[in-house]
């Protein structure tokens, strides 16, 4: 009914679009590196970086700012699910400014999404980091169901 049960061992697990790289003694490095690229590529945003992901203007929302095109909705609404996707996982210093994008569909906040992605650019090689005094017995239980 649910398929065979699989077991992997080694230093690199891969597990939902995270890899968890257990080879650096007691630190456990959680890296999301392909869907960042995945939602780098999906625009042009050139080689430009910038230091922090939230600007001067992250707060205010213009209200006279047009509503975006159906088509343009439905890629926001993509970016900003892949962004909370990577950022409630390993990325927290960019769940702030994603909140805030995602509170309105208008194209005042294009820019904040550009802004969002250029600060991933410059910052893709941050991973999250779990330190211990042992790893060795770190023992990690997933569970998929998947309703029919």
């Amino acid at each position: 009914m649910f398929g065979k049960v699989r077991s992997t061992r080694g230093q690199n697990q891969d597990y939902l679009g995270m890899v968890f790289d257990f080879s650096t003694g007691t630190t456990l490095k959680i890296s999301m590196n392909m869907m960042i690229e995945e939602i780098l590529n999906e625009t042009e945003i050139g080689s430009i970086t910038v230091l922090t992901p939230a600007n001067d203007n992250l707060y205010k929302i213009d209200v006279t700012s047009p509503t975006l095109s159906e088509e343009e909705k439905a890629h926001f609404y993509s970016t900003v699910a892949k962004l909370y996707y990577v950022a409630k996982r390993i990325r927290p210093d960019i769940l702030l400014p994603v909140s805030f994008r995602a509170t309105n569909p208008a194209v005042s906040n294009l820019s904040k999404s550009v802004r969002i992605r250029r600060y991933l650019n410059g910052s893709r090689d941050l991973v999250l980091q779990l330190k211990g005094d042992s790893l060795q017995y770190l023992c990690l239980y997933l569970c998929n169901f998947w309703s029919s």
